[in-house]
Parts: structure tokens; C-alpha cells; sequence
């Protein structure tokens, strides 16, 4: 599977996963910020979030944004080189897609977290109203964003991951963290998106997947 490095972008069809869906890969991350609570951990700002578009080894907070690949997809803030944060914790993940032409509600695009914790997004600086969780036996929690639009180019996505390193209902709950994008079809999702980077690259996609 290729990984976006750097200003080289990876395919979406690489990441397509079980048809109709696609799943977040290489990200710059940072973290982790200490707070009182998962609640706290989630509704407190601890760095820019409307307004930051971090690139790698920028410090933010007294906190570097790292580049990283999940472990199957999934991101686990346990495994991650972050800072100490405590029974209770935020971490922030950072990358841009690509798309050759707006997407609107219509298109019916949705993002998905599936969450040991709590989970919001940031669309290009505005963060996305989530719908109704569900929560598995296995305590993960699936957070719906629908309809989320998308302008022509570039697009930066901002993930926020508020969770702990505590047990819960005797179940070991590490806080974790799967992306997931859902198109109505497999060549929706290629013809929506046609580049994924941890940084806006200059110029049209089409050239830079050459």
C-alpha cells in the first residue's frame, strides 16, 4: 500500500477498504494534552483548531506534529510518540484531501470515527456537527458526520481524539481512533477524491500523480 509522505500524495484506491469506504492512513499527529476528564479532554481547545495547518516538525503548545501510519488502520495513542497525558487526554491528527471539484450535501459524503473515547472533525476550519453515536460491546463508539462538503482543491482535515488509558466496566479502554470516509460507490469515492497528503502540494493533482 503507498503511504502519502511528504508533498507525495496517495491514491484514495489504495486506501478503499470493503467497497464503498475509505480510511485515513499516514497523518501528522500531536499530542498528548493532559485534561481532567474525557469531556474536558474533548470540549477544551488546546490548540487552534479553526484556524491551524500544521506541517511536520512544526511545534505547536511545546508539542512537535509528528508524522504516523496507524496499525491497521487504527490509530492508538498508547502507541504513539506523544507526551504523557495523563488518565485523561487529547490528540490531534492532521491531513488533506484532494478533490478535482466541490462536493456538496447532495453528494452525500459522510466521515465516520469509530472511538475508544471521543471523537470530533474539522472540515478547512470548521468543525462538523456529529450525529448519533453507537456503542459496540466492545465499548468502541461509531460517531456519524454527514453530507460533509468539500471545496474544489484542497482540503484540510483536522481529527481530534479525546480519551484515556483507564479500565471502564473491567474492560482495559485504550483511547483509539479509526477513520473512515463512505461514498454512495467505489468510483464515486475515485472520482470525488483523487489525492491524499499530509500537506497541500502546489499546482493541479492530476500532475502531481503522474
Amino acid at each position: 500500500m503507498k503511504r502519502g509522505v511528504g508533498n507525495k500524495p496517495m491514491l484514495p484506491p489504495d486506501g478503499i477498504v470493503s467497497g464503498q469506504d475509505w480510511r485515513m492512513q499516514d497523518a501528522l499527529y500531536l499530542g498528548k494534552f493532559r485534561a481532567q476528564s474525557i469531556d474536558e479532554a474533548m470540549n477544551v481547545a488546546f490548540i487552534e483548531e479553526t484556524k491551524i495547518e500544521p506541517k511536520e516538525h512544526m511545534r505547536t503548545e511545546a508539542r512537535e506534529w509528528k508524522l504516523g501510519h496507524p496499525e491497521s488502520s487504527i490509530w492508538r495513542a498508547h502507541a504513539l510518540d506523544l507526551k504523557d497525558g495523563g488518565s485523561s487526554f487529547a490528540v490531534y491528527f492532521s491531513f488533506w484531501v484532494y478533490t478535482p471539484r466541490s462536493i456538496s450535501m447532495d453528494d452525500q459524503v459522510t466521515i465516520l470515527l469509530l472511538v475508544a473515547g471521543k471523537g470530533g472533525v474539522f472540515v478547512n476550519g470548521k468543525p462538523l456537527a456529529a450525529g448519533e453515536g453507537k456503542t459496540g460491546q466492545d465499548l468502541r463508539t461509531f460517531i456519524p458526520f454527514d453530507r460533509v462538503e468539500f471545496r474544489k482543491g484542497w482540503n484540510h482535515i483536522l481529527v481530534k481524539l479525546a480519551g484515556g488509558e483507564q479500565d471502564i466496566e473491567n474492560v482495559q479502554q485504550r483511547a483509539s481512533l479509526i477513520f473512515f470516509m463512505k461514498f454512495a460507490d467505489l468510483g464515486t469515492a475515485r472520482d470525488m477524491i483523487t489525492a491524499v497528503s499530509i500537506l497541500p502540494a502546489e499546482g493541479d493533482s492530476s500532475t502531481l500523480l503522474k
